[in-house]
């Protein structure tokens, strides 16, 4: 009986120190403050063009991807004839690869429209990872210390141009049917 009275008791002392613990670690992080975003650059940049064609007078949309961490910039170019889009990314190399995708859709009044999305093809594990992490190790510590956290994100897109004519500018439309 006196065994299981002390295992009790300690069992008790223990979690008597793991609430202490919580606390003082609750206190401690519930100070801190949400000090924005840090991007990191993530290696070299490259410069891809994408030519596509597409129907004259047929909607379009070019998904819109600022919601993410690049964003998607028309440019209206009338050396282009109206059935040619160029799409031109700017992206890290050693991540990711463009490559297009289009889609068709029809809504239910029979109103055909394409979507030409740019997919980014992730190349598996970035090889310098550990050398992040590392260059960033220091950062995220004095970040610790002074009591403020950063949502460090990655660069691996940069930026995204169209390049089309006004007359296919006319046929861009958004997301969603109107």
């Amino acid at each position: 009986m006196k065994k299981y009275k002390a295992a009790a008791l300690i069992f008790a002392a223990g979690l008597f120190l793991m609430g202490i613990g919580g606390g003082v670690a609750f206190a401690e992080y519930s100070s801190f403050e949400y000090g924005g975003k840090r991007i990191v650059d993530a290696g070299p940049e490259q410069i891809k063009r994408l030519e596509v064609d597409r129907e004259a007078e047929v909607p379009f949309v070019i998904p819109d991807y600022t919601w993410t961490y690049w964003e998607t910039e028309i440019i209206v170019d009338d050396s282009l004839p109206e059935t040619k889009l160029i799409f031109e990314a700017v992206f890290n190399e050693n991540q990711l690869e463009p490559e297009m995708n289009l889609l068709e859709e029809e809504n239910e009044e029979g109103e055909r429209r394409q979507i030409f999305e740019v997919n980014w093809i992730y190349k598996g594990q970035d090889s310098g990872q550990m050398e992040q992490f590392w260059k960033l190790k220091d950062d995220f510590l004095n970040a610790m210390k002074e009591h403020k956290v950063y949502d460090y994100q990655s660069n691996a897109v940069k930026k995204l141009k169209v390049y089309m004519s006004q007359e296919a500018k006319k046929d861009l439309e958004n997301m969603i049917w109107q």
